[in-house]
């Protein structure tokens, strides 16, 4: 998403393969579409490394138990839905 000449350079960046400045949003949904995790960071973020935070922030924050990614998504989540390892009794 570009960002507006009133937004901190530091809180921008550039990703040259989409050919933008500004910010990318990596948005994590529950099988309804409803918003769980909103991560919003500088574009010179790479995908894999956003998605990865924003799973994980989803996955400290809810009792999140199976993951299904598009295939923008790197390789090893787009395989099929996963069950994600969860600490100590059941979290459903």
């Amino acid at each position: 998403m570009k960002a507006a000449d009133t937004v901190p350079a530091h809180t921008r960046g550039h990703d040259a393969g989409k050919k933008i400045n500004g910010r990318k949003r990596f948005i994590v949904t529950d099988t309804l579409g409803l918003p769980v995790t909103v991560w919003v960071l500088a574009a010179s973020w790479q995908d894999r490394d956003g998605a990865k935070g924003a799973l994980l922030a989803t996955y400290a924050a809810t009792p999140i138990r199976h993951v299904f990614a598009d295939s923008g998504s790197p390789a090893a989540w787009s395989t099929g839905p996963r069950t994600c390892p969860h600490r100590g009794g059941d979290r459903a």
